[in-house]
């Protein structure tokens, strides 16, 4: 059958690589369900950058900072979970794989629990054949939980600047920053993201899903390989962290 797996793909590469090869040898789809592509505001970034509206994307800074998870058990567990390094921290690195390109190299410093779970990162993303694109992200369960939760981006194109932030702030959720674009001409412009309630991300995730099916053809927002790119990722930037230095891809 085809297969709609929840993220992360694993919580190891040689699981991942085990069901890539086993849907390859079935003849049937694996998709992943990576959901923060199919959010308005990550949909319009990942337009922007595919269609280079604004021209080219000349750098990106990307966040995701919760505090600590005590409210899930599963997720409490560094074992269980893979820790923020993973099950928080993947939701970037899997965007950044889908629309900026698999990096060749990273740098990255951070905290590590029992020295291999990652408990906040701050990375840096290096093209070999892009060197003057500066990709950066942060991410990790560390605030306190007056803000339990945060997210957005600041991308940077040849054309225009495109601004997000969603926070919740004591209990309050909170748009820190609308999604807006920067012109060349000082203008700000408030794009039309229609419904922003947030379980029509998952009905829209579900149905490239079920698009992906009816065509035999899977997008890469739901791609088992950029999945297990993301994951590769993840536990890199915990060996650069380890080992002081960048780390090859």
């Amino acid at each position: 059958k085809h297969v709609l797996v929840e993220k992360p793909i694993s919580l190891s590469l040689r699981d991942a690589d085990r069901m890539i090869h086993e849907a390859e040898k079935a003849g049937q789809l694996l998709m992943v369900a990576h959901v923060l592509p199919f959010f308005p505001e990550y949909t319009f970034l990942a337009e922007a950058i595919r269609s280079e509206k604004y021209g080219k994307l000349l750098g990106a800074h990307f966040k995701r900072i919760i505090s600590k998870p005590d409210w899930s058990a599963d997720l409490s567990s560094m074992e269980r979970s893979g820790g923020p390094g993973v099950d928080l921290h993947i939701h970037d690195t899997h965007f950044i794989t889908a629309f900026c390109g698999k990096p060749d190299r990273i740098s990255a410093s951070g905290r590590l629990v029992d020295s291999r779970y990652a408990e906040y990162l701050a990375t840096i993303y290096r093209y070999d054949n892009r060197p003057d694109l500066a990709i950066t992200c942060t991410g990790g369960a560390i605030s306190k939980k007056g803000r339990p939760f945060a997210h957005g981006f600041e991308a940077y194109f040849d054309e225009a600047t495109v601004l997000y932030e969603f926070i919740t702030m004591g209990g309050q959720p909170h748009l820190a920053q609308p999604l807006c674009v920067l012109t060349h001409e000082g203008n700000i412009q408030s794009p039309n993201l229609g419904s922003k309630d947030p379980v029509e991300a998952f009905v829209r995730e579900i149905q490239a899903a079920v698009k992906g099916v009816n065509s035999g053809s899977v997008c890469s927002e739901l791609s088992s390989e950029v999945a297990r790119t993301a994951l590769s990722l993840c536990f890199n930037e915990v060996k650069a962290v380890q080992a002081s230095r960048s780390v090859n891809i």
